[in-house]
């Protein structure tokens, strides 16, 4: 969505009105530039009619605003984190419907996949709320949704399973439905993701220790080489262990 359609509307609405836009398919970023203008739109199929066919204007570019729709809720949605994957659909004060954005274009597959989330929820302790990944259909393994169950936690260091994660095959929809679970959102701040996060921090405190003072007097200490850039223009990294002059 082009920041330049949204600053007219954005101007005209007001603290009683909420202004929503259309929104046709899936979105993926474009490989650089602002926040906004690294969204576009990807075809996908047609939402079945009266199907999630509104996106507030808050949620645009996944920066951190409150969730708005037709009702208010009191509960903030955000992805804006380190692995973080999600746009705000629709909110209501039962049901957060999110979808994922495709990952950067990978050309040695020449497609740009779809799979992974990562977003968190805050405010929405103890509710039923039932969240739902709304793109999951167009994901590029749909048959891993059958048995998935996500993950959830409340301190980014424990992880557990949410049982209650179905699938429906024919809407393409993912439901996480706290609604069957005991005692419904589990906390204050909750993190949902496709499975535990391994965040680029941890990544880097791994290479640190493998190759910092720490392991200078270890037979163990790694050497370190970066093979080139990731999609996302990250350092490539790759830890060497043992004596590569006995390499044949």
């Amino acid at each position: 969505m082009r920041l330049a359609r949204l600053l007219p509307v954005v101007s005209r609405a007001s603290a009683t009105h909420t202004t929503t836009a259309c929104v046709p398919g899936r979105l993926r970023p474009s490989p650089r530039g602002s926040p906004a203008s690294r969204l576009a739109r990807v075809p996908s199929r047609a939402p079945p009619p009266g199907r999630f066919a509104e996106m507030t204007i808050a949620a645009t570019a996944g920066v951190p605003r409150r969730a708005t729709a037709s009702e208010s809720v009191s509960y903030h949605f955000s992805s804006a984190f380190d692995s973080g994957n999600g746009e705000l659909v629709s909110a209501t004060p039962d049901t957060l419907t999110v979808a994922m954005r495709a990952e950067p274009f990978t050309e040695a597959d020449g497609r740009a996949h779809i799979q992974w989330f990562h977003f968190r929820v805050v405010g929405a302790e103890g509710r039923a709320l039932r969240v739902v990944v709304a793109n999951a259909g167009d994901a590029s393994y749909p048959e891993g949704w059958h048995g998935y169950e996500a993950c959830v936690s409340t301190d980014r260091k424990t992880w557990r399973r949410v049982r209650s994660t179905t699938y429906d095959e024919t809407k393409g929809e993912l439901v996480i439905d706290f609604g069957a679970e005991p005692g419904g959102v589990p906390g204050a701040c909750v993190h949902i993701a496709y499975f535990a996060p391994y965040s680029n921090e941890a990544h880097l405190d791994l290479v640190a220790h493998a190759t910092g003072s720490v392991s200078k007097q270890s037979k163990h200490r790694a050497r370190h080489v970066v093979l080139g850039e990731t999609n996302d223009g990250r350092p490539l990294d790759c830890l060497i262990f043992g004596d590569s002059s006995r390499e044949g």
